[in-house]
């Protein structure tokens, strides 16, 4: 997916086999740490799981946004859940402002080949995907802020509120083992991205003379 393999600050790990980006339309990325992103496997585009929890989870400070914008994510209308073509509409699509991104007529193009199926299907838990899928392949998520930062009513979550969240995720632990599967760096928030180690994204030109020397 990625169009650039080198940037004003550095070379990425991409170009080296060592990330890729999983669905962009729907993860998306900020060039800072502390925009948002409200992303699929955050359970951000799940109906049934927002109707249920949502409104628990943003008062526990889970979700930033209020349950009722992010079920927009979900729906396409109040019964209709979004199908893959219809991406876009969605409040917390991503639009390609990165450097070097894909553009959106590009994702158009790619989500339009899976018309018809919907992005979240009942049931589904893209959270426990995205951990098991870390936790196997020894990856780092590109998170910053999903289960590391509480948005509201204070600043951590004590123990009995981090297992009212593993209840409400279906997934034991899973406060701390989102942080653990993600990087380590505060500066650029992607959930797009994987790659193998918790450090930046980017080897720096800096770097790359040095070993060079």
């Amino acid at each position: 997916m990625l169009s650039f393999t080198a940037y004003k600050k550095g070379v990425s790990l991409h170009s080296f086999g060592l990330a890729f980006d999983v669905d962009p339309y729907i993860t998306g990325y900020a060039n800072t740490g502390t925009k948002i992103i409200n992303s699929v496997f955050t359970g951000a585009w799940s109906e049934s799981f927002l109707e249920e929890h949502g409104l628990e989870l943003y008062k526990l400070g889970v979700f930033y946004t209020s349950p009722s914008l992010l079920l927009r994510n979900s729906r396409e209308t109040q019964n209709r859940l979004r199908q893959a073509e219809n991406w876009s509409g969605a409040p917390s699509s991503y639009k390609s402002t990165a450097e070097g991104s894909t553009l959106a007529s590009r994702y158009d193009e790619i989500m339009s080949q899976s018309k018809g199926s919907l992005i979240v299907p009942e049931n589904a838990n893209p959270t426990l995907w995205l951990l098991t899928f870390c936790e196997l392949a020894k990856m780092r998520w590109g998170n910053v802020n999903f289960l590391k930062k509480r948005h509201r009513n204070g600043k951590i979550w004590n123990s009995s509120e981090k297992q009212k969240i593993s209840d409400i995720y279906g997934i034991p632990d899973v406060v701390d083992r989102v942080r653990e599967i993600s990087w380590k760096t505060n500066n650029i928030e992607s959930h797009m991205h994987f790659q193998y180690w918790g450090g930046r994204a980017l080897v720096t030109w800096k770097d790359i003379q040095s070993y060079e020397g």
